[in-house]
C-alpha cells in the first residue's frame, strides 16, 4: 500500500483557531481503504474474549492448546494484521525567543506528525508507527535544527517492535527543506511459527521552510 500527501500552512499564520492565541489546531485525518474496513468488534466477541484470556495467561502456549481447533483459528485470525491506515497532523506554533533571534525575517514554527496504524479484521489497533518533525522557517529558509522523533508501539497480543531498519535525513537549518526517511519493523510471533508475520512500515517526510509538508508512506 502506498500513500502520498501534501500539507500547507501558507495561509494559517500561527495556526490558531478564532483568536489565534488558544491551543494549536490539530488536524487529524484517517485514510482507510474502502474495501478494508472489517466487521464491527461485536461480530468477533468470542475471538476477542479468547484473545484476552490468552494474553492474561501465565502460560500462553498451554492456554492456547486448551482451545478447540476452531477457537485457535479464531484467535489467530483476530490477532493477525488485516489492513493499515494513515494518520497525520500539521500544527503551527509560536516560535520561542531564541528561535526568533535566529532570523531577521518573520519566523513560524510547525510540528508535523505522520503515522501508520495497523488493524485486525475487527478494526482493533495492533501497532502504531509514527514520525514527528518540529521545525521553524521564515518562508524561504529553515531557521533552526529540526527536531525529529520516531516511535514504534505494539498494541496487541504477539506483536512486538524490533526498531528501525532504515533511517536517513537531509537538509535542515540553512536549507529550504528537511527530509527524513524511516522504516520500522514489527514482528508477529503467535504460538505456531508458520503463522509469523513481519511488517515494515515506512514514512518519507519533507518539511519546507514555508510550513508545507510533503511526503509518502507505506508498508
Amino acid at each position: 500500500m502506498h500513500i502520498a500527501r501534501v500539507f500547507s500552512a501558507r495561509h494559517v499564520g500561527r495556526r490558531r483557531i478564532g483568536t489565534f492565541a488558544a491551543a494549536a489546531l490539530l488536524i487529524l485525518a484517517v485514510v482507510v481503504p474502502a474495501d478494508a474496513v472489517g466487521p464491527s468488534v461485536s461480530a468477533f466477541g468470542d475471538a476477542a474474549r479468547l484473545t484476552d484470556l490468552i494474553a492474561r495467561a501465565s502460560d500462553q502456549r498451554a492456554a492456547f492448546s486448551r482451545l478447540t481447533p476452531r477457537e485457535q483459528q479464531s484467535v489467530l485470525d483476530y490477532t493477525a494484521l488485516a489492513y493499515v491506515t494513515t494518520e497525520q497532523s500539521l500544527v503551527g506554533r509560536a516560535p520561542s525567543a531564541a528561535e526568533t533571534l535566529q532570523s531577521a525575517a518573520a519566523v513560524t514554527c510547525w510540528t508535523w506528525t505522520w503515522g501508520r496504524d495497523a488493524h485486525n479484521v475487527a478494526g482493533v489497533l495492533l501497532w502504531q508507527f509514527t514520525q514527528e518533525i518540529d521545525w521553524c522557517g521564515n518562508g524561504t529558509t529553515i531557521t533552526n535544527t529540526p527536531f525529529r522523533k520516531v516511535t514504534g508501539t505494539p498494541k496487541f497480543l504477539w506483536w512486538s517492535y524490533q526498531g528501525l531498519v532504515a533511517d536517513s535525513t537531509g537538509g535542515g537549518m540553512g536549507s529550504s527543506t528537511y527530509r527524513s526517511y524511516v522504516e520500522g519493523w514489527f514482528s508477529y510471533r503467535p504460538i505456531y511459527p508458520w503463522m509469523n508475520q513481519d511488517d515494515y512500515p515506512w514514512l518519507d517526510m519533507t518539511a519546507h521552510a514555508n510550513g508545507a509538508g510533503t511526503g509518502s508512506g507505506g508498508g
